[in-house]
């Protein structure tokens, strides 16, 4: 079985490759039909200022 490397970006809201994030939690967990996927930052946001926070939008 393949193993993906998949982590929850909380900034995009979406599954990214591992290689694609800034920092990976080591405590966060969000679980997706039945997986569960470790919680993070991608790089994307450090290149966009990263001015929103995850509990801002509403």
């Amino acid at each position: 079985m393949k193993e993906l490397n998949l982590v929850y970006c909380l900034y995009c809201k979406s599954l990214k490759d591992v290689r694609c994030m800034k920092s990976t939690f080591k405590t966060g967990f969000i679980q997706i039909q039945g997986i569960n996927y470790p919680m993070g930052i991608c790089k994307r946001e450090e290149v966009g200022g990263g001015n929103a926070s995850p509990s801002s939008a509403q």
